[in-house]
C-alpha cells in the first residue's frame, strides 16, 4: 500500500491542489475515465452536441460567480442560444452554484430566486400559449 501511494503521491497532490473544477477534471476525472487530456473528456460528456436537437423552448441560465462551472464551459451554450429563436442564455451577476439560494448560506430561504423565476416563465408560457 505504502508503495502505491509513494507511486501515485505527485498525482494526490496536484488532487488536492486543484482549485477549480477544471484543475480537478485535470487531475482525476479524466485520468480514472482514461481520457488523454481534460479536453477530450469535457468533449465526451458534453450535451452540447445534442443541444441544437431540442423541440421545446429553452432557458439556459448561470450565474458569473458560480465557482464550480467557469465561463469556458457554459461560453459554447451562450453562443448556440444566440443563434436560437427557440433559445435563451440569461447570466446573472450572482447566483453562485446552488439555484441562487437567498438569505445567507446557514440559514438559506426555502424559496429561491431561482424559484422565483421559474414560477414567473411558467406563467408567462400559460399566458402566451394558452390564453
Amino acid at each position: 500500500m505504502l508503495d502505491s501511494f509513494e507511486t501515485h503521491s505527485e498525482h494526490f497532490q496536484r488532487l488536492w491542489a486543484a482549485t477549480s473544477i477544471v484543475a480537478l477534471d485535470e487531475n482525476y476525472n479524466r485520468r480514472v475515465a482514461g481520457f488523454p487530456n481534460v479536453e477530450s473528456f469535457y468533449e465526451w460528456c458534453s450535451c452540447l452536441p445534442l443541444l441544437p436537437n431540442l423541440r421545446v423552448p429553452m432557458i439556459f441560465l448561470n450565474a458569473e460567480d458560480d465557482p464550480i462551472i467557469p465561463r469556458c464551459l457554459w461560453e459554447p451554450v451562450k453562443e448556440l442560444a444566440s443563434r436560437s429563436e427557440d433559445m435563451a442564455f440569461v447570466s446573472t451577476r450572482h447566483g453562485g452554484h446552488l439555484g441562487f439560494l437567498e438569505g445567507g448560506s446557514f440559514s438559506p430561504h426555502s424559496v429561491t430566486w431561482l424559484d422565483r423565476f421559474i414560477v414567473e416563465m411558467a406563467d408567462r408560457a400559460v399566458e402566451t400559449y394558452v390564453s
